[in-house]
């Protein structure tokens, strides 16, 4: 009987340390964009015009998305348990938030991009974490349309709810693994 217990305590544990891992694995994902967002500002407070409307920012979001693949190809192939509708369910959000992002004005469409986009992943994994950059999102929304920099506003919102959502992920990583 103490072998059964035994057992199960470690059954247990392991568990919680997958757990904890997948925890990790989509707090990454959030604090790579909370990396490329904040670069994206300083670059734009820095060099104003001559990085929006240059071939500077075409450069920047390139790298950006290249690293962002790579970070999400990582941490998907580490997160393989989701199944393949759950990923499609996932994408879905994306593809119809790009069609927003070229339909409305570009701040504004860029935060329908990024709620859609995380909106539906949270539905798509059950995973409502993920929820919070679509409300910071929608909540920018009348504010984005009443400023003079309604670019920064709109990145700094979605900055604001990326790192919420990160330090969440890591919160409950580090629960986890204090259940031992």
């Amino acid at each position: 009987m103490s072998d059964v217990r035994e057992m199960r305590k470690v059954l247990q544990r392991v568990e919680s340390k997958l757990v904890a891992s997948r925890e990790i694995y989509a707090g990454i994902q959030y604090t790579s964009w909370v990396a490329i967002l904040s670069m994206y500002v300083a670059l734009y407070t820095l060099l104003g015009s001559k990085f929006t409307e240059g071939p500077i920012m075409g450069v920047f979001w390139a790298g950006a998305l290249a690293l962002i693949i790579y970070v999400n190809m990582v941490v998907w192939k580490k997160m393989g348990h989701l199944s393949g509708r759950a990923v499609m369910g996932a994408w879905a959000g994306w593809v119809i938030g790009v069609a927003f992002w070229f339909i409305l004005p570009p701040a504004m469409g860029f935060l329908a991009f990024i709620a859609l986009g995380n909106l539906w992943m949270s539905v798509a994994t059950r995973d409502y974490r993920m929820a919070i950059p679509a409300v910071a999102s929608i909540g920018a929304m009348p504010l984005v349309q009443a400023t003079a920099e309604p670019w920064l506003m709109a990145v700094g919102f979605v900055m604001f709810g990326y790192a919420i959502t990160s330090l969440l992920y890591m919160l409950g990583a580090f629960k986890l693994a204090g259940e031992e």
